[in-house]
């Protein structure tokens, strides 16, 4: 169960991302809402932002977690409470907190699914997905967007994801995977601060300042 709720946890984090030639049956106005989503983004030299998650898995309680996510280009650092995962683009180091274990894939292992930190906002532009626009209007005093992705084939993990949008602020604000197992993960964005200075080192693992950490290179 442990091992579950950890790769889905971090397959749903790694959603974060901001890359934003779109395919299949898509809403246009869910469309333009997400390309102008993605100009503003794309503007940032670098992104941090502080979120929570809330898994609910049947016959489990939810589980609640905070953590926070930096990214520069394709670099990011990614921080929760047991885990902390680096990439520098070529590399990516997960580092099991409990465990003081530290597992090293090839960056491009993870680009493959369409949640790592580099293709959430990405997503409309797959031909593995479907966009629809869910709900517009007032939600808690402000006036949200929420658009649908649907994937095309059957053999995806999720039957749904829903992100949420502040239209007057264009900020990126909540989504929702909806699994096939009947798991739901629920990310909010609570902060989004962007152009801060990370160092090219602050993406990797530093092993001399972790010596007590095993180290287990999974790369071939």
């Amino acid at each position: 169960m442990k091992l579950i709720l950890m790769r889905k946890s971090t397959f749903f984090i790694m959603f974060l991302g901001f890359t934003l030639t779109v395919f299949g049956q898509n809403d246009p106005d869910a469309t333009s809402i997400l390309n102008g989503l993605s100009t503003k983004y794309d503007a940032f030299e670098s992104v941090e932002m502080s979120f929570d998650i809330t898994m609910q898995i049947p016959e489990n309680d939810p589980i609640h977690q905070k953590g926070i996510l930096q990214k520069k280009g394709k670099a990011y650092k990614l921080a929760m409470e047991d885990k902390t995962i680096y990439c520098d683009g070529n590399a990516l180091w997960l580092h099991l907190v409990p465990q003081k274990e530290v597992q090293i894939n090839n960056a491009d292992d993870s680009d493959q699914d369409v949640l790592s930190p580099n293709n959430l906002l990405s997503i409309h532009k797959s031909d593995r997905f479907s966009h629809q626009m869910y709900f517009e209007g007032m939600k808690q005093g402000k006036y949200l967007q929420e658009i649908e992705f649907k994937p095309n084939q059957e053999d995806e993990e999720f039957s749904k994801v829903r992100i949420t949008i502040d239209k007057k602020s264009n900020e990126f604000k909540k989504a929702q995977v909806f699994f096939k197992d009947g798991s739901r993960y629920i990310l909010n964005i609570l902060t989004t601060t962007p152009n801060k200075d990370f160092s090219t080192d602050h993406f990797k693992f530093d092993k001399a300042s972790n010596p007590n950490v095993y180290v287990e290179d999974l790369r071939i």
